[in-house]
């Protein structure tokens, strides 16, 4: 939980992810929470900006992608591949690139926005807004790219300018079906529709989302950096003055925010994090 990555993730073959590249067990679930990714991530076959391949019972939760994803099979903002599971309050800002299958290696060339492929899978309040870079995919979509099994979406949105569907295809015993209609759950929305509270009447904007300039950014991911007090991605001044202000209480902090400023880890936010952060920006101390 709370994991982050900043740095190029590579594999030559398969299972790379911005922050688990590979997932698998036959008797426990695994819960991945707040994590954000704003790496390169590639892998020829499951690419995904949190997790590359997870396989029974896979959940992610409020967790986010900023960087571009690229692969051939299997690629997707949140995860390449996730049998089982359900997905929830997750966001995908960054560019998801589908390569042609040049070597002939991989069964198909697919991938979406939130999961390149998934069966048996529920998806919940997700979001995607970056650009799904088909070249030459087999097929492709704002949300999933294609699906093994019925899954469930509910409530969840993608850009419309990035795919024709939410669900791309799905692979069943008749063979391949390209969808030619919106899968139920799966909304397309403009960019102008991105910005408003309104289109997204079922998300919770007082706990886990807030409106950004361009669409909703999740509260949690971003307080995955700690120090980051004013949830802006950068650990600066900025983020000293907010808490010295919170400690002399000229200041508030929202949830999400004192996560973020609690860099020691005792629960408190008091002057010894204000002085630790200070002392980060300065070069004097690390924040681990």
């Amino acid at each position: 939980s709370f994991s982050y990555n900043n740095g190029n993730v590579t594999a030559p073959y398969e299972y790379a992810g911005g922050i688990v590249g590979s997932v698998y067990s036959n008797y426990d679930s695994t819960y991945i929470y707040g994590c954000t990714n704003k790496g390169y991530v590639y892998a020829g076959f499951d690419a995904g900006g949190i997790v590359g391949y997870g396989c029974y019972d896979c959940t992610v939760e409020e967790s986010q992608n900023k960087g571009t994803i690229e692969g051939i099979c299997c690629v997707g903002g949140i995860a390449g591949y996730i049998e089982g599971g359900y997905v929830a309050n997750c966001l995908n800002d960054g560019e998801i690139i589908i390569d042609e299958d040049v070597s002939g290696e991989y069964e198909a060339a697919y991938g979406g926005g939130i999961y390149g492929e998934t069966d048996y899978a529920e998806f919940i309040n997700c979001i995607s807004v970056g650009t799904v870079d088909n070249r030459s995919a087999d097929f492709y979509g704002g949300l999933v790219g294609d699906i093994y099994s019925e899954i469930t979406i509910i409530n969840c949105y993608y850009l419309d300018t990035t795919a024709d569907f939410g669900v791309g295809a799905s692979w069943f015993d008749e063979g391949i079906l390209l969808y030619t209609e919106e899968y139920e759950g799966a909304n397309a929305v403009s960019a102008s529709e991105m910005k408003k509270d309104a289109t997204f009447a079922d998300f919770d904007f007082e706990i886990i989302w807030t409106m950004g300039e361009e669409h909703p950014e999740l509260m949690y991911a971003a307080a995955s950096i700690l120090g980051n007090a004013n949830l802006d991605d950068t650990v600066d001044k900025s983020d000293y003055t907010v808490v010295k202000r919170y400690c002399f209480e000229t200041a508030e902090l929202d949830f999400a925010e004192r996560i973020a400023a609690d860099v020691n880890g005792d629960s408190v936010i008091d002057k010894m994090d204000y002085s630790l952060i200070k002392r980060y920006c300065f070069g004097t101390a690390e924040i681990k």
